[in-house]
């Protein structure tokens, strides 16, 4: 099943306003000025976007936990309450969960911290 999440629909959408405002003040997304964000934070929003993208393909008990936790901002603690798991598996998942999309992401050649 999926669940959805509204804080992630949210960031998307106002990333997506916020690149299309450039585009039509621009006409350009690479044109930067001294109000807008450097080109370093265009930078980490790919890997951001592109990291969702490689977490939806995990397997169901990691990515539900990544969206939980990622998407929808909450604890440990209280996934594991909502999973009926213990904390320990919920942090288990999520490190599984961040080493399989950073392998990923390094082997597409992203840097990142």
């Amino acid at each position: 099943f999926i669940i959805r999440s509204d804080a992630a629909t949210k960031r998307r959408k106002k990333i997506y306003r916020e690149d299309k405002e450039k585009l039509t003040r621009d006409g350009d997304i690479g044109i930067h000025d001294s109000t807008e964000h450097p080109p370093d934070t265009v930078n980490e929003r790919l890997i951001y976007s592109r990291a969702w993208e490689l977490a939806s393909k995990l397997k169901p008990i990691y990515w539900i936990v990544w969206r939980l936790y990622y998407g929808r901002d909450m604890q440990e603690v209280k996934i594991a309450k909502e999973l009926n798991i213990t904390r320990q598996a919920v942090n288990h998942r999520l490190q599984k969960a961040r080493e399989s999309v950073g392998k990923s992401l390094r082997r597409e050649g992203y840097d990142y911290e």
